[in-house]
């Protein structure tokens, strides 16, 4: 397979090739999600159902959360840099003082998917 992609011309990128993909990645879901908030907010003021829309909005921003959660988590395991202690080292609290906020709006947003789900199921 490593053979084939190479023959078609792809190749592995350098370093400065991934940052010009991540920051277009970042600005092409800063741009979906500000949509898709837009649309929202618009189909609210006009009283109209927007069930989809949410429900996309809110499942990739909670998706966008819990990987940078699993990331994290998976990146602190085995790393120890110079600044920063091990995870062994640091205190429980600061652990999870460091997860608090991205959980809280995780569970804000499943609440709220949950709330919606239930109001289109049963018809408000």
């Amino acid at each position: 397979m490593k053979k084939l992609l190479q023959a078609l011309g792809f190749q592995s990128a350098d370093e400065m090739e991934k940052n010009i993909q991540l920051r277009s990645i970042r600005l092409a879901w800063a741009y979906s999600g500000l949509f898709l908030l837009a649309w929202i907010i618009y189909e609210q003021y006009h009283g109209r159902e927007n069930f989809l829309p949410t429900v996309l909005f809110l499942t990739q921003n909670l998706i966008a959360i819990s990987t940078q959660l699993i990331q994290r988590a998976r990146m602190l395991g085995g790393a120890e840099d110079e600044g920063d202690p091990s995870p062994e080292k640091r205190s429980r609290l600061a652990r999870l003082n460091d997860l608090a906020t991205p959980m809280v709006v995780s569970v804000v947003m499943i609440l709220v998917m949950v709330i919606m789900l239930a109001r289109f199921l049963l018809g408000r």
